[in-house]
């Protein structure tokens, strides 16, 4: 990320999260702020494929929601990184927001580096 940011490309940073991860989003936010990252994306885990053996990784609705709710207080107050808020859960809680939906944008103009 470091080598990235200091060759001036723009660096956004996905995080997929569930149980095994769920108190983590917070702290590596304020990590990939310190770092300089420009924008942080959220998705819920679901498991398919290889990973569909994980359903213990998948969040409760209440789980999830409570997830949402304290990164969107926590990014409606912190500069750095910026959240990208237009995941379907941001606009439920704020359905006044003008951001609402996206279109995936792999191949047009990201890269995943996993």
């Amino acid at each position: 990320i470091k080598q990235l940011i200091d060759n001036k490309l723009t660096v956004c940073i996905m995080m997929t999260i569930g149980t095994h991860n769920q108190n983590d989003v917070i702290p590596l936010a304020a990590v990939l702020g310190d770092l300089g990252v420009e924008a942080f994306v959220l998705d819920r885990f679901i498991p398919e494929g290889q990973s569909s053996a994980l359903q213990k990784w998948v969040l409760t609705s209440k789980e999830l929601k409570s997830v949402y709710e304290k990164c969107y207080d926590y990014f409606n107050k912190s500069i750095k990184p910026r959240m990208l808020l237009y995941r379907t859960l941001f606009c439920l809680l704020n359905p006044k927001y003008d951001h609402i939906g996206a279109m995936c944008s792999v191949g047009n103009n990201a890269l995943t580096i996993c």
